[in-house]
């Protein structure tokens, strides 16, 4: 073979090889952070804007090292949740972080919580789509999609990609087995404000699956099921917020029953997980699980909300498990405040709280027909953060077995109401 022919074939390599790797794209017509630079095992990334936070998404298949740089001389860095251990070392204005396996978690520089680096290593994953199915609408990788709206049918899959930037919102309407699945990008920039899109609205559904997707900048809410059953959410992850942005829900379960939620991961102005009604005269929300999740929240809503948009809702086993809340400016983590609303059997436990600026729990119930049944609190730990106050008030409404079990401050337990800045009823049990 002689030497040109030798070097187009380096060169042909090198493209299909190199360049082929989503990791190295920029894509037109998206818009990038270059406000920390990020290597993962040698090879620049990009990394995706939002207004709270670049994201950086990857796949990994066991280890990985990622180098972040700054424009500044690092001299503290927090890596949070901090119970993933993961490892780090600082040099001048970069550091050095190990990984061992897939992990979500934002590299906090010195004391910058305005705008963290937030890193998603998701597992190489088989996801068994064949895109040769009719019923299947694929985004391929390393492409811009101006799609609008994506209507999702009975028994069809949506398959964004790693690497695919899909401009547009998802809507299931009426459908049965459905799935939208991938490691690639939802932002909802093309949309007004005011035209209350949301990213992925699922109505009047049964039998649903969504793994893997990341919303960013949704115009209305990220991830909206109402009256729909048999749901599993898996490896979520929601960004806002718009400026004057009040509505940029993470997650809201509206008259849904049988919803499981697992490693969701949201920073966002307003509430990241919200119950409610749908506005009929009388409406349920049963057996929901929310774990292995962590959660940031801007100035308005609440973490947890049981309140906005409640009246004429019965609520029951409803089980909160095993989250991390990195952050809260405004209102309250958990929040039960309706006027005729119903909450039975709801169980929050081992919950890791920091940086709480204003309420931990905000209860209150201003109406007589509403209720609070057989509600636990176990394992809730705070720390990092100065005590915030709580309000559990009755009023008008009913509080009925509510018990707070090995509540922690900075590992010290508090059983003491008034230690624990608790305005309280003596219907509310702390040991």
């Amino acid at each position: 073979m002689n030497r040109k022919k030798i070097i187009l074939l380096i060169l042909f390599m090198v493209f299909v090889f190199g360049f082929s790797n989503t990791n190295n794209l920029k894509l037109e017509d998206v818009k990038y952070s270059d406000y920390y630079s990020v290597e993962v095992n040698g090879t620049r990334i990009p990394l995706y804007y939002s207004q709270v936070a670049p994201i950086a998404v990857f796949t990994i298949k066991d280890e990985a090292k990622i180098d972040v740089s700054w424009n500044q001389q690092i001299t503290k860095v927090e890596i949070l949740p901090e119970h993933l251990g993961i490892k780090y070392k600082v040099n001048g204005n970069s550091v050095e972080l190990n990984l061992k396996g897939a992990a979500k978690f934002y590299v906090k520089l010195n004391d910058n919580y305005v705008y963290p680096l937030v890193i998603i290593a998701h597992n190489k994953k088989d996801w068994g789509i064949n895109k040769n199915d009719p019923n299947v609408k694929v985004f391929e990788s390393d492409k811009v999609y101006n799609a609008g709206e994506i209507i999702l049918n009975s028994n069809e899959t949506i398959f964004i990609e790693e690497g695919a930037y899909v401009k547009g919102s998802i809507k299931a309407e009426d459908a049965k087995n459905i799935k939208v699945l991938g490691y690639g990008i939802l932002e909802g920039t093309m949309y007004l404000q005011e035209s209350e899109t949301e990213a992925i609205l699922i109505k009047n559904c049964k039998g649903v699956k969504l793994e893997g997707i990341t919303s960013i900048d949704a115009a209305w809410g990220n991830l909206i099921l109402e009256n729909s059953d048999n749901i599993s959410i898996a490896d979520f992850n929601a960004f806002g917020s718009r400026e004057k942005r009040m509505n940029d829900d993470g997650l809201d379960i509206v008259a849904s029953k049988n919803v499981t939620v697992d490693n969701v991961f949201l920073n966002l102005r307003n509430n990241n997980i919200a119950i409610q009604a749908n506005g009929t005269e009388k409406s349920f929300v049963t057996n929901v699980t929310v774990k292995n999740s962590v959660f940031w929240k801007g100035d308005y809503g609440n973490v947890f909300e049981f309140g906005y948009k409640t009246d004429g809702l019965a609520a029951e086993n409803v089980t909160y498990k095993n989250l991390d809340v990195l952050h809260t400016l405004a209102c309250g983590v958990f929040s039960f405040a309706s006027k005729s609303g119903v909450a039975k059997n709801f169980t929050f436990e081992n919950i890791r709280i920091e940086d709480a600026r204003f309420k931990l729990f905000e209860i209150n119930l201003n109406g007589k027909n509403a209720k609070l049944c057989n509600v636990k609190f176990k394992d809730i730990q705070l720390s990092k953060s100065l005590m915030p106050y709580s309000d559990f008030l009755e009023n008008e409404g009913e509080i009925k077995n509510l018990i707070i079990e090995n509540f922690t401050v900075n590992n010290v337990k508090v059983t003491d109401k008034v230690e624990a800045h608790f305005r309280t009823s003596e219907k509310v049990i702390i040991k």
